[in-house]
């Protein structure tokens, strides 16, 4: 399907630019809204500015040509181990997600108990390091899957085989309150499908110029099993395809 010159114009007057680069952002961000998964969002009105000042995670906001903020997501360099190294810690990560998403559907569940899943689904989802004291935390305990966590936890050593250098996608998300406004512009493709292919995959290859490259990943849709690994080095790849899901939702969840 052809695009239309004005729709051209609105794809050409996006821009990306850093959440810290301009303090005017704090301000937009409070109006920042995901009606599938809002917690993605609270990332970005609460510690994403501070996380990206840090550089300790990149975030990275789309906005239109007037400046009306319509997506945001966020990069950080990641390392990736031979699988069957690695196949406890991630089975044990997605029994831990599914437990958690059983209980946030919960709607007798408390404010606080909600809140407290919220932010440990967020430290699986960026791999933020989870403490012992915020395992226990968790309400309606499942013991077993929390014991054997504990005990990965508790190793000082991890014995890993050959590495593989990445860019980790941590955060993917669109903001609901200018649903309107995107969908006005009639384009046959979805925001998380502009997004990814207009600026986060430009990023990631700008990275590879300068260091070592070998994969994209996103550690979330690994822990649900989603085939979702992007190889950017000598691979015949099909990103439409492996990306799919994701870009369909225009939020990862």
């Amino acid at each position: 399907m052809r695009i239309t010159e004005e729709q051209k114009r609105a794809l050409e007057g996006l821009r990306c630019e850093r959440l810290s680069s301009d303090e005017m952002n704090l301000r937009l961000v409070d109006t920042f809204c995901n009606r599938r998964n809002d917690s993605i969002a609270g990332v970005l009105r609460n510690e994403a500015y501070g996380e990206d000042e840090a550089g300790s995670v990149a975030y990275y906001v789309v906005k239109d040509g007037n400046g009306e903020m319509l997506f945001f997501f966020s990069l950080k360099n990641g390392m990736l181990y031979d699988q069957h190294l690695d196949e406890k810690t991630i089975k044990l990560l997605k029994k831990l997600y599914e437990y958690l998403d059983e209980l946030d559907a919960d709607a007798e569940l408390s404010g606080a108990d909600r809140a407290v899943i919220e932010a440990v689904k967020e430290k699986v989802r960026s791999r933020k390091g989870l403490t012992k004291a915020e395992l226990e935390r968790i309400p309606k305990k499942n013991v077993q899957i929390l014991q054997d966590l504990e005990e990965e936890l508790n190793k000082n050593i991890t014995h890993v085989g050959r590495t593989y250098s990445g860019e980790e996608l941590v955060h993917f998300c669109a903001n609901s309150a200018t649903d309107e406004l995107w969908e006005s512009l009639g384009l046959p493709q979805s925001r998380g499908a502009v997004v990814f292919w207009q600026f986060v995959v430009p990023l990631v290859l700008r990275v590879r110029e300068i260091v070592g490259c070998e994969y994209a990943f996103c550690l979330l849709l690994m822990i649900r099993r989603i085939c979702l690994w992007y190889g950017i080095i000598g691979l015949s790849w099909d990103l439409w395809t492996k990306a799919n899901a994701l870009l369909r939702n225009d939020c990862m969840t």
